[in-house]
């Protein structure tokens, strides 16, 4: 069989390949990629290509059609597509000619290895004709399952980026949050927050918090400020940082002063205090249509604060224990 009719037999027989990932329908505007396979470096060539399959399935669910190896096979067995392609098994030129037969965008090419107890994959997506490059993806683990989530989240961000350069819908990847506490807001108080993901399962979080001539019950009369600043460091389950179950803890910084007529006495009084604060957190955030950042979530901490009063009579200072606590909630933007 003549070269030519063998690509064409090869593509009209992989027509009929079910899509990777949830849809099964393809379209023009769909992303569409080959991935003729991983080179394997120290490393088992079925783990190879288990891992290269991970992550064409983890590219699918971003809506990304993915032609593998492994699709060839399955439809007319290794032998037959060796002799239909006259290639030998460690050849990866046969699906980039098969690349062009099916019109799809780009070719996944690379390498992935294990050394000791470490693995690294170097991958590459580049357009397919002009070899111009729309992603690469570097992930490194210490186990497994570390990899495999690596791999997820390359995936995610070579979903993006391809999408991106081709100028074709792919789903957003947001590695970033900036949102408000819709709460704290209707009590009169700003409360500001930023999460960024560090990697596939920790995130850095920040806190800035003020509230402006805030009442308070205890001190009929007077009026407080008060500027709230809380880094944290966070540990996420089920999803990819910033998202998903979440816990995590640091330290809190609480600075503020009153001032006012004490109700009752009619005595001219100013306050200011000053803790710290080490504080822990639980919560839950989510990534809606992957731009709408949402989320709930429980502080607690122990510290100590410094508290100063003066009046027209007297005043005085004094340490104390301070165990703040309350409420989180978050609406904003993913990015």
């Amino acid at each position: 069989m003549c070269p030519v009719l063998a690509v064409a037999t090869l593509a009209v027989a992989l027509g009929a390949a079910p899509a990777t990932g949830s849809g099964s329908r393809t379209d023009s505007r769909q992303i569409k990629l080959a991935s003729p396979g991983l080179t394997a470096v120290n490393l088992r060539k079925d783990r190879a290509d288990f891992f290269a399959g991970h992550f064409a399935q983890a590219l699918g669910n971003r809506g990304v059609r993915v032609v593998t190896a492994q699709e060839v096979n399955a439809i007319l067995g290794l032998a037959r597509t060796q002799q239909l392609m006259g290639c030998d098994e460690s050849s990866t030129s046969c699906m980039t000619e098969l690349a062009d037969a099916l019109g799809v965008d780009g070719v996944i090419t690379g390498s992935i290895g294990q050394f000791g107890p470490t693995y690294q994959a170097n991958l590459v997506i580049a357009s397919n004709g002009d070899g111009r490059l729309l992603s690469s993806v570097t992930a490194r683990a210490d186990s497994e399952q570390q990899m495999l989530e690596a791999l997820t989240v390359g995936a995610k961000q070579a979903a993006s980026e391809v999408g991106a350069s081709l100028g074709k819908p792919a789903r957003r990847f947001a590695q970033q949050s900036l949102y408000v506490d819709p709460l704290a807001a209707g009590f009169g108080e700003l409360n500001l927050h930023y999460a960024r993901a560090l990697d596939p399962r920790w995130s850095l979080a920040a806190h800035f918090g003020v509230g402006l001539a805030q009442p308070n019950p205890e001190w009929p009369g007077i009026d407080f400020t008060r500027v709230a600043i809380l880094p944290t460091i966070r540990r996420h389950f089920f999803d990819t940082p910033p998202f998903g179950l979440y816990a995590g803890g640091g330290i809190q910084f609480l600075t503020g002063y009153g001032f006012g007529n004490l109700d009752g006495t009619g005595v001219l009084t100013s306050v200011g205090f000053s803790s710290f604060a080490l504080m822990f957190e639980a919560g839950y955030a989510i990534a809606v249509l992957d731009f709408l950042h949402l989320s709930v979530g429980f502080v607690a901490g122990l510290g100590i604060s410094h508290f100063a009063l003066t009046t027209l009579v007297g005043g005085g200072d004094d340490f104390f224990l301070v165990t703040p606590f309350g409420l989180v909630t978050g609406l904003g933007w993913a990015f």
